[in-house]
């Protein structure tokens, strides 16, 4: 696994980190004119249709189209946390990882945006959103939750206090600038853009993670306490019985997207961030105990639905369709996360197999994925074809932070055992 990190690392180096992604096409013509249309069923009709040449030939379809390469801010979270685990299993190149680090976090800062005074980021492209569509400059949650996360964890191991005061940025943006919605029990929402009313549950999760962790590094704002401690009790009260969330909260669903599946990356986000809120140790007591249960309930379900034990994963819970290499990618890190818990019970890992599950997963996403030839990383598979558009943050870049998440996990724990 070290020699495909290194390979992809390489790859990536030669390529540069502007891409083509899964999803840009959309902003572009005719998905817009379709998109405008929606739920038209000739409108969905017509976008699956025009979908089919971005499978077949996906880098000559965007060329057609015009879509531009461009740099999507999650690319500098996966490779940036990708380089800060390999200074756990590789230390003898602790150099150079520190200085890949360092020049991706400001890269990261050379290609934010301002906005009221904040230093942000939004998606890097115009992005077609549930409400319409986004400018490349609007504040997304999303970005800036992944970006400053990263940014955080760069600033404390490097001493750099430019990252640290991103982060915080970060932080403020989305308590001052977002919009907030109250919701039963103490819970509270956050919009994934500026201006939005949606609600979505892995973006909550992340942003609670942010504030959780900044609060931990000794960085609290006003309304930080407040705003974390909403966006957990959210989080819990959404989990059904069964320890599912779908995308969005029941009352946006049902007012607006009428969906109620729950799909795989996502899902894995929602986990993560949960079990690394308890790490912080900030919850009291009573809200500590039900996030626990909340995270253990809804970790048995992740990896009962979307995985098989031979490591074959689904990207929906319908169990239909295979999943895409970042939901592979992130179900491998959701394990790692939970394997290095202690709020997570013994048991339930060793009735979920999760060390071997975990293992099998991330082969298995090397072996469907990966074109060891040219060393490019496909984002999906349909049957024997791999759609190949060189994408990083759907490629190697979950792929090479999941590979790099495991074998600091797995040297971690040799050590303690």
């Amino acid at each position: 696994m070290k020699d495909v990190f290194m390979r992809l690392m390489y790859r990536n180096d030669e390529l540069g980190l502007a891409r083509f992604d899964p999803s840009d096409i959309e902003s572009r013509f005719p998905f817009t004119w379709l998109y405008r249309r929606y739920p038209s069923r000739i409108a969905r009709l017509g976008v699956r249709l025009l979908k089919i040449p971005a499978i077949l030939a996906p880098i000559t379809y965007r060329r057609i189209l015009g879509v531009p390469r461009y740099i999507c801010p999650t690319v500098y979270h996966h490779l940036g946390r990708a380089y800060w685990y390999a200074l756990t299993w590789a230390p003898e190149s602790a150099d150079e990882w520190r200085s890949r680090l360092a020049e991706i976090c400001d890269g990261a800062l050379e290609n934010s945006i301002m906005y009221n005074g904040f230093r942000t980021w939004g998606c890097g492209r115009d992005h077609m959103a549930v409400d319409g569509l986004k400018s490349a400059e609007t504040p997304c949650a999303h970005m800036i939750t992944r970006v400053g996360l990263l940014l955080l964890l760069a600033g404390k191991t490097l001493n750099e206090q430019k990252y640290i005061d991103a982060a915080v940025e970060s932080g403020l943006i989305l308590c001052k600038e977002f919009n907030w919605h109250t919701k039963p029990n103490g819970g509270l929402t956050v919009s994934f853009f500026v201006g939005g009313e949606d609600e979505t549950i892995n973006v909550c999760a992340d942003t609670a993670l942010l504030l959780a962790e900044l609060m931990a590094s000794g960085y609290e704002e006003e309304q930080f306490p407040e705003r974390f401690v909403g966006l957990v009790r959210m989080i819990n009260n959404e989990q059904d019985d069964h320890g599912k969330w779908m995308y969005v909260t029941h009352d946006y669903s049902e007012k607006v997207t009428k969906n109620t599946a729950a799909d795989n990356s996502h899902s894995a986000f929602v986990i993560s961030a949960l079990i690394r809120i308890l790490k912080t140790g900030l919850l009291e007591p009573s809200l500590a105990e039900k996030t626990r249960q909340t995270a253990a309930k809804g970790l048995e379900w992740y990896c009962k639905t979307f995985f098989r034990p031979d490591g074959f994963s689904f990207d929906l819970d319908n169990g239909v369709r295979e999943a895409s290499v970042t939901s592979y990618a992130e179900g491998v890190m959701c394990m790692c996360h939970a394997m290095g818990s202690d709020d997570i019970p013994a048991k339930l890992k060793d009735n979920l197999n999760l060390k071997n599950l975990a293992h099998t997963t991330l082969q298995r996403a090397i072996k469907r994925f990966v074109n060891c030839k040219t060393w490019d990383v496909a984002s999906h598979r349909y049957g024997p074809v791999r759609v190949n558009m060189r994408s990083i943050r759907w490629g190697s870049g979950p792929l090479m932070e999941a590979i790099s998440h495991y074998l600091a996990w797995k040297k971690s724990a040799s050590k303690v055992n």
